[in-house]
């Protein structure tokens, strides 16, 4: 494999445009990687920022891949650390260990600013990234959320919460105080999809989901969690009956969708 891994430097900013095109065709968010692409001269002085980190990955001169991270400096301590935001590789290169090879540029890069760690998320049911993830680091179950600066963006709201598609499931557990385990399940509604589209445009309209289908699947849901609670059954008997059936809700849903293209 004829694969060459390099940090972007600020007189790299053609290479930095292409990643930003590759991000896009990999998450199938062309438009928000390309409709409103920043300058040169704003790509160029981000790529100069010390806190700022992109890596790409070329096969004959073509981006297939990259990585944009952030070195956080800490305050409880003279140390930092570094957050993978987007890793991405193309879908016709994939399987090919290049993300590993990414990180592991990464790693080389944040050895010798001095980090002592690198951290990354990865959405429930992207089972290729917490495959990968967990090769690489160990895992902890945390919950995510997005705060909105700008009131008046979102209609008044103060908050706002998506999962990369208006009719997703999420469901997490944590088990980092067994014997004692922690559930939690969220969806959206029609109703609220509908509130929020305007906004976000780009999770495609709420209309395209069986939302029959999302609540039948969140009542499921809901019913094993309280089966489980009353049973007081082992934690891997939570996770075989209700993680295992509905980590992939998202496609599932989709499947089960004969509206959604």
């Amino acid at each position: 494999m004829n694969l060459t891994i390099q940090q972007i430097m600020p007189k790299d900013v053609a290479l930095m445009e292409a990643l930003l095109a590759t991000f896009g065709e990999a998450f199938d968010e062309v438009e928000t990687f390309s409709g409103n692409r920043p300058s040169v001269d704003y790509l160029r002085n981000l790529l100069k920022r010390d806190y700022f980190i992109a890596i790409a990955a070329l096969k004959a001169g073509e981006v297939v891949g990259g990585l944009a991270a952030y070195e956080l400096k800490k305050f409880e301590q003279e140390r930092s650390e570094i957050y993978i935001y987007d890793l991405a590789v193309a879908a016709a290169h994939r399987r090919e260990g290049i993300a590993t090879a990414l990180i592991q540029k990464l790693k080389e890069v944040a050895a010798v600013r001095g980090a002592y760690v690198i951290f990354v998320q990865a959405d429930l049911g992207d089972d290729p990234a917490i495959e990968l993830y967990t090769k690489l680091g160990i895992r902890e179950d945390v919950l995510h959320f997005d705060i909105a600066v700008a009131k008046e963006k979102f209609n008044g709201y103060t908050y706002r919460y998506s999962m990369e598609g208006w009719g997703l499931i999420q469901f997490q557990v944590d088990l980092r105080k067994a014997p004692d385990t922690s559930c939690r399940s969220a969806a959206n509604t029609e109703k609220r999809a509908n509130k929020w589209f305007a906004n976000y445009p780009e999770l495609r309209a709420p209309e395209l989901w069986n939302w029959k289908a999302v609540e039948k699947h969140m009542r499921h849901l809901i019913r094993e969690l309280k089966k489980h609670a009353q049973q007081d059954a082992p934690e891997d008997e939570l996770m075989n009956s209700i993680v295992n059936p509905h980590l992939n809700i998202g496609s599932q849903l989709r499947k089960n969708s004969s509206d959604l293209q």
